[in-house]
């Protein structure tokens, strides 16, 4: 399993930026960072990185926490403080406040820079920064192996995103030798790659530094009265200026297999993200590159159905109607109910008068009918968060608005088995139960 060569990963340090709100997760992330947002069974999103770390021969990790660290910080030390002690390494949560300082981080360096005392005490020789919030895998090895052979300062991996997804990531313009030459911090206008102008190069957050180099930019950084101290902004820019950064292209950690990165930080993202391992699209090979600490699921057919659901073992969905749907743990859903493309966290519970159509299920939610959602943009966008992309992001209390403006006008009760049988011929959701709009 350790990467090759093992000397390079042994002598390097993984720092895990596990920090953010995630505020584009919107209601998911009142109570916990985008981190420790559940995904797709009993695994949380900062898993991920976390099996890449120790799956590429790394065995020392530090994890900058700050907005809602507790259940990040418990899931760590719960599940990965032992499985990390198994290989003799260890991995220790950095908080950031009370517990170093008045103040919390004020970028992604800064969080570096304010842990450099427990950075030294380790004496790496190189530093592997990596950002907690992305569904991929990938092995870490080549990339600080393809570092020292160029005798960069730093060395940033990369995937290939369209244009218009590019506007949320760092863009990296690169000569054909793969030294960086431009970067772009979120860009309104991506710079595209030469040979196709509706694609660009992404910084995928994952960095290589030597040890010294990156202490002396950050020590720099710091005081400097200017800077927002953060990588994308300040630091990455700074070093492809003087053409000592180089691209680490993203590759499968196993020769022939498909490589899958994705930033879940948007609704929409989130649930794509899910729907690509429904449809057998990610390629995220769980066998010969281990999870560890949580379990995906299974990928199940429901009979009657045209696509298949993943579904957690213990969760209930018996004479339920499921298209395309991802179940966490402990969900119920009852006989009768219809469901496409709908990713229901962990504890969500769906009645059997409920429809539901490209929706996003918060932890704990009940939904009672006669509901429908993802029929009427227009009349979703009252009760529920409807993203960009048509994505509905559903939470306890805005189905608890939606039962208390219900109670006031309700003009009776269209029962499941009275109802036609597809929910595309279902009439809208006002017909069923009509409920005005909040003045």
């Amino acid at each position: 399993m350790t990467s090759k060569p093992a000397m390079l990963t042994d002598t390097c340090l993984a720092f895990i930026l596990a920090g953010g709100r995630g505020s584009r997760l919107h209601e998911l992330t009142d109570r916990d960072c985008k981190p420790a947002i559940p995904f797709a069974g009993s695994s949380r999103i900062v898993d991920f990185v976390l099996a890449n770390t120790l799956n590429s021969g790394i065995r020392r990790a530090y994890v900058a926490t700050q907005y809602q660290p507790k259940r990040l910080v418990n899931h760590i030390r719960n599940r990965w403080e032992p499985r990390f002690a198994m290989d003799e390494g260890s991995v220790v949560c950095l908080g950031s406040g009370t517990e170093i300082e008045a103040e919390g981080y004020r970028g992604t360096a800064d969080a570096v820079y304010r842990n450099i005392a427990r950075i030294d005490q380790l004496r790496p020789r190189h530093v592997l920064v990596l950002a907690a919030d992305h569904v991929y895998q990938m092995d870490y090895g080549p990339m600080i192996e393809q570092h020292v052979a160029t005798g960069a300062d730093i060395t940033i991996a990369a995937d290939i995103v369209s244009r218009r997804e590019a506007r949320g990531f760092g863009v990296i313009v690169a000569n054909e030798k793969g030294v960086i030459t431009g970067f772009q911090e979120k860009p309104a206008h991506p710079a595209t790659l030469p040979e196709d102008q509706e694609r660009s190069l992404a910084s995928m957050g994952i960095y290589v530094f030597d040890w010294p180099r990156l202490r002396r930019l950050l020590i720099a950084d710091a005081n400097n009265p200017g800077s927002s101290h953060d990588f994308g902004k300040d630091i990455l820019p700074l070093v492809a200026e003087r053409g000592h950064a180089y691209v680490h292209r993203l590759s499968a950690p196993r020769k022939g297999a498909k490589a899958y990165w994705r930033d879940v930080g948007t609704i929409d993202a989130l649930h794509a993200a899910h729907m690509d391992l429904i449809h057998g699209e990610a390629g995220l090979d769980l066998e010969h590159w281990p999870l560890h600490a949580g379990w995906i699921g299974s990928r199940g057919e429901v009979a009657g159905s045209q696509f298949p659901s993943l579904i957690y073992p213990g969760s209930e969905a018996i004479g339920a109607h499921l298209e395309a749907c991802a179940l966490a743990p402990l969900v119920n859903i009852g006989t009768g109910a219809r469901l496409e493309r709908a990713v229901l966290m962990n504890g969500a519970t769906i009645g059997s008068d409920v429809r539901l159509r490209d929706a996003v299920v918060a932890p704990g939610t009940r939904i009672d009918g006669p509901l429908m959602a993802g029929f009427d943009p227009e009349e979703d966008e009252t009760w529920f968060r409807r993203s960009s992309g048509g994505i509905l992001l559903i939470d306890q209390p805005m189905v608890d608005r939606w039962h208390r403006e219900a109670r006031r006008v309700r003009r009776g009760w269209v029962p499941a088995s009275a109802r036609p049988a597809t929910p595309a011929a279902h009439p809208r959701s006002h017909e069923l139960l009509t409920v005005t709009k909040p003045q």
